[in-house]
């Protein structure tokens, strides 16, 4: 069974660095991420069905910075040879934000940044799958949290942003600052 120390052991041989875990951060449901030396954070899980998904997140994230999203650049993506995908990124400082009307405005702003970023080849679109987290308790985000009662779709049924994919393929959903 792979170990994060494992994986960090794997990852400095194959891309020759000397990368050590300085701490485990806190937050996130889907997986750890662990601050290491050299300004860098690692994540990654022992579930080999998100290689894909990671190797495929890493385009966006290049896209999505090109065109300015405000998010960490990826240092290096793969998988260990027990198949465990990981993505190396750059370890930005931060404090927990606080919530108002002028962040709410920046965030839609943001969200406007990755409108046509989607891969032509993908399955899901991003909305799809966070009101799956939420709904439908998809990636064990429901048992990592407590929570065990089932929530109804029925709040946000007909609505683009849980629309299923169309037959372009193209993800509906779209935000406007004006609404805000």
């Amino acid at each position: 069974m792979e170990t994060t120390a494992s994986v960090v052991a794997e990852i400095n041989v194959a891309l020759g660095i000397d990368h050590r875990i300085v701490r485990q951060l806190t937050g996130g449901l889907q997986s750890t991420a662990y601050e290491l030396t050299g300004g860098v954070v690692l994540k990654w899980t022992a579930n080999p069905d998100w290689a894909p998904r990671v190797r495929r997140a890493a385009e966006l994230v290049r896209r999505a910075r090109a065109v300015g999203y405000p998010t960490p650049a990826w240092v290096a993506v793969g998988t260990t040879a027990a198949g465990s995908p990981y993505q190396l990124q750059e370890f930005v400082h931060g404090t927990p934000p606080k919530l108002d009307l002028p962040l709410a405005k920046q965030v839609v702003e943001i969200c406007e940044l990755q409108r046509d970023l989607m891969l032509d080849d993908h399955e899901l679109c991003w909305s799809d799958w966070a009101c799956g987290v939420v709904f439908d308790g998809w990636d064990g985000v429901w048992s990592a949290s407590g929570r065990t009662a089932t929530s109804p779709r029925s709040c946000c049924a007909g609505t683009a942003s849980c629309a299923r994919r169309t037959a372009t393929r193209r993800c509906p959903a779209t935000i406007s600052s004006t609404a805000i």
